[in-house]
């Protein structure tokens, strides 16, 4: 949360993973939207003391434009979740390395290889687990500039990922 909080108000092209608002509710009460979350892209800035956005899916609809909504990071339920940015100062809030690292099994929201939807996922091995083939962390961050955390998603048939640390973030329901 103290890391959020150094980071705002959101720059416009910040890329978030976002909960679009539901599409309807079923039988039992629930929406199968429920647990949607995408890459998204803040596009606009409102309000900066009550930091609301309009934000952009990455993905293009059918008919070639952007889908786009707007939400406010001071609701109840959080609806965008800052991704961290590979592009940030080392130092910067917005930095990977300000960004909490998780162990091993830990739950955490991340972005599915090739596609632009996040999922819940359990952490196999953290970037400081992840062998670098004979050189130290350090050096293997350093050259290529991106730290992986290898993952389960749920309901995946145990399948094991590799996915860039500035695509993982906290479970939103922790």
């Amino acid at each position: 949360r103290e890391t959020l909080l150094k980071q705002l108000p959101l720059q416009e092209g910040r890329m978030v993973a976002f909960h679009p608002p539901s599409s309807g509710k079923g039988a039992d009460g629930t929406s199968p939207d429920d647990m949607t979350w995408i890459m998204a892209r803040i596009v606009k800035s409102f309000h900066q003391d009550k930091y609301r956005y309009e934000v952009e899916d990455i993905e293009p609809q059918e008919d070639g434009k952007p889908l786009r909504y707007r939400a406010s990071l001071g609701s109840a339920r959080t609806s965008i979740i800052p991704l961290p940015d590979k592009d940030a100062l080392v130092g910067s809030p917005a930095h990977t390395g300000a960004y909490q690292e998780f162990p091993s099994g830990a739950t955490v929201l991340a972005l599915y290889p090739d596609t632009s939807c996040f999922y819940r996922a359990e952490v196999v091995a953290s970037p400081k687990d992840i062998p670098t083939q004979g050189r130290s962390h350090a050096d293997w961050v350093q050259n290529s500039g991106t730290t992986y955390y290898k993952l389960k998603f749920e309901d995946d048939d145990d399948q094991e990922h590799m996915v860039s640390a500035a695509e993982v973030v906290e479970w939103p329901g922790q």
